[in-house]
């Protein structure tokens, strides 16, 4: 199996179809059909069904994808920290969120790591915990801010950042008169 063939069936696999695939990679959808063709014919088994509505993955096409992923998300992390090593680019740090966190606290929060940590570039996926952890498994996020995922699990690093009784928010004047004053979530019998 060469990189060429496993970017082409990554790139099929995220864009639904070997056109679209072309399109994201740059490359002709000629050369990404070649690359899967020869993939399938290296593994001796199809990997996708070609259909006018796009691609589907067959069983053995999802198995592999998921090792492709996963190659390809470590080679592309070890370029980046060669780059990193090279002066050539800043580190990155790829981090899932969840949605309310991008609407409340995230601009402060990446403002105090950029101060921190200038030379590290951010970047925010808004995504669900079931579209969170295959990424972190293959590699494409290096952490995740979200709900404890299987408490007992030891698959990941978990380490928990804050309580619900330990939120905070910014009281709006139309809701409550002491507007301008911060409330913890958990709030104060009769208030």
């Amino acid at each position: 199996m060469k990189l060429h063939q496993l970017r082409a069936l990554v790139a099929i696999a995220d864009n639904g179809s070997i056109r679209n695939a072309a399109r994201a990679t740059s490359h002709s959808p000629a050369a990404i059909t070649k690359a899967v063709r020869e993939l399938e014919d290296e593994v001796g088994v199809t990997l996708i069904i070609r259909e006018t509505t796009g691609i589907t993955l067959t069983q053995a096409g999802q198995v592999l994808l998921e090792h492709a992923r996963l190659t390809v998300g470590v080679l592309a992390r070890a370029r980046q920290e060669m780059d990193v090593f090279a002066g050539k680019r800043k580190g990155t740090l790829a981090v899932g969120i969840p949605a309310w966190l991008g609407m409340t606290l995230l601009g402060e929060i990446a403002g105090r790591f950029q101060q921190q940590m200038p030379d590290t570039r951010l970047e925010f996926f808004e995504s669900l915990l079931t579209v969170t952890v295959p990424k972190l498994r293959d590699g494409t996020l290096d952490l995740s801010i979200g709900r404890m995922y299987l408490s007992q699990s030891e698959e990941f690093f978990q380490l928990p950042l804050f309580r619900p009784d330990m939120l905070w928010w910014r009281e709006l004047a139309t809701h409550w008169p002491s507007a301008g004053r911060y409330r913890s979530l958990k709030r104060p019998p009769g208030s």
